[in-house]
């Protein structure tokens, strides 16, 4: 499994940071989620940055597949597409892996305390994550077809990118929603 930090520093060399980031807002104390104790907060912490890591990282893919799809159909850069459609699963996949894994059972509680009206979101977000996932992968096989050659269809892979990163900066927006006051941090 590669190393998101390592992702986002080699993948996507040169590309803007999006610039937001999630940290404590000045005197918080830690989210609903977690306990008070100094064994809580370091988690929380530690949390909070794998969990920005990874926003990041997927935010920088984005910007990346974008620029591909910008710069369709004659001006892509085939190895960059190329890179791009290799890094599409395994970044995906390695938030997905975080937030099912870490994030989300260590958030339970404080989702638990939430009105039953409110629903499930942890379930929401991990319906998306199959999709994105999925998706992800069908992107990545029809870049590889057109780097290759065998599938000219500009159109088509525009359009594919778009939904995908469209929905991905959506789906990241709404867990900052979601997760940020949980963990008593706000978008700086």
């Amino acid at each position: 499994m590669p190393n998101p930090t390592a992702v986002a520093e080699t993948d996507n060399a040169g590309i803007p940071n999006s610039g937001a980031t999630l940290s404590r807002a000045p005197g918080e104390g830690p989210g609903e989620g977690l306990g008070e104790s100094p064994a809580d907060q370091a988690l929380e912490a530690s949390l909070i940055q794998e969990l920005t890591v990874h926003l990041e990282t997927q935010l920088k893919l984005c910007t990346a597949l974008e620029k591909i799809a910008d710069d369709l159909p004659d001006k892509v850069c085939r190895q960059s597409c190329l890179h791009a459609a290799r890094s599409i699963y395994p970044i995906i996949k390695s938030a997905h892996q975080f937030e099912e894994e870490r994030l989300f059972p260590a958030l339970q509680s404080a989702l638990e305390a939430r009105p039953a009206s409110a629903g499930n979101p942890i379930q929401r977000l991990m319906e998306e994550h199959w999709e994105d996932e999925s998706f992800g992968q069908e992107i990545a096989d029809v870049m590889r077809e057109f780097v290759a050659g065998r599938d000219a269809n500009t159109d088509k892979l525009g359009y594919m990118l778009r939904g995908f990163f469209d929905g991905l900066r959506r789906h990241i927006a709404f867990e900052r929603e979601l997760l940020g006051p949980l963990l008593g941090v706000m978008e700086s």
